[in-house]
């Protein structure tokens, strides 16, 4: 399995207390959940100590299953599968009159509006591809990678630039990706540059 692979798992790894020390252990999440691996690290026995030693470690990918949610699976417990289907959201379509010129870009007038989750699941497949090709970019190189693959919908980047940050933040905990503050020309941002195993 590689970065950017969607998969399903229902068995989680967890911590279990040991002594003064931890081992990585399974649990069992009841229902089959499925997400998208964006890191891979190590877990480790830690044994009591000071400072606590790390001991036999074991690889485990990271698997996020929502914005907001990862989890760490052992990989003989995911299984790959298809990336899900965007849901259709009930979308508008307004023409312009005859006489009027329509100007092509993000204009809300004659473009298709996007819901949260199908922006969401936009955002996490176009982080995968740049992750998966290890190349750095900033929220602004997904919003506009966006609107390139998607030249109907209205990506407006205030929406795009949070939902990136949140997704990387697992990316940088994981020790995958690394965030530093660049500018560009006036303007401030922050650029996610991958790290080098």
């Amino acid at each position: 399995m590689q970065l950017g692979d969607w998969v399903e798992f229902q068995i989680i790894v967890s911590k279990q207390s040991k002594g003064p020390g931890s081992t990585p252990t399974t649990q069992n999440m009841g229902r089959v959940r499925r997400g998208m691996v964006i890191g891979v690290r190590n877990v480790y026995d830690v044994v009591g100590g000071n400072p606590p030693q790390l001991a036999n470690p074991q690889p485990v990918l990271i698997v996020a299953v929502s914005l907001h949610r990862a989890y760490r699976v052992f990989p003989h417990d995911a299984t790959l599968t298809n990336p899900p289907t965007p849901r259709r959201s009930r979308q508008r379509r307004v023409t312009a009159p005859a006489a009027q010129t329509v100007v092509h870009g993000n204009d809300d007038d004659d473009w298709h509006a996007v819901d949260d989750q199908a922006l969401s699941l936009l955002i996490a497949e176009q982080i995968g591809n740049w992750i998966t090709a290890g190349q750095m970019f900033t929220a602004y190189d997904i919003t506009m990678a966006l609107r390139i693959a998607n030249p109907r919908l209205i990506i407006k980047h205030e929406r795009v630039r949070p939902l990136v940050h949140e997704v990387m933040a697992s990316a940088v905990v994981s020790g995958l990706y690394e965030r530093e503050s660049a500018s560009f020309n006036s303007n401030q941002a922050t650029r996610y540059l991958p790290i080098e195993a």
